[in-house]
């Protein structure tokens, strides 16, 4: 029973059962990071979609009515706001962008 083949098997077995441990373990944390993941990009989307739909019902109320330039710059704050939603999806921003941005529409 203690010959050295039998430790030898048991050592190889407690290796492999570390390995596949391991194995498990890396797993689980790529499963949790994949859905986090997309729960993310989910949230981002349905976060920006909601607020693309909320601009046009912000400006309808929010803006001066009678006034000659109200379709115009309606449709320039819609726009502007519409591709700053975007930002939403990054996960930095730089202040370069921001007023690079900004500097296009005030043109």
């Amino acid at each position: 029973m203690n010959s050295p083949e039998i430790y030898d098997n048991r050592a190889k077995l407690e290796a492999i059962h570390q390995d596949i441990k391991r194995l498990m373990e890396r797993s689980n944390q790529e499963y949790l990071d994949l859905m986090f993941a997309n729960f993310k990009k989910d949230f981002i989307n349905a976060l920006t979609s909601y607020v693309k739909d909320d601009i046009e019902s912000g400006l309808e109320k929010s803006m001066v009515d009678p006034c000659q330039m109200r379709k115009t710059c309606k449709s320039r704050f819609k726009e502007f706001l519409g591709n700053n939603a975007e930002l939403i999806k990054c996960d930095n921003v730089s202040k370069e962008s921001i007023d690079k941005k900004r500097m296009n529409y005030l043109k």
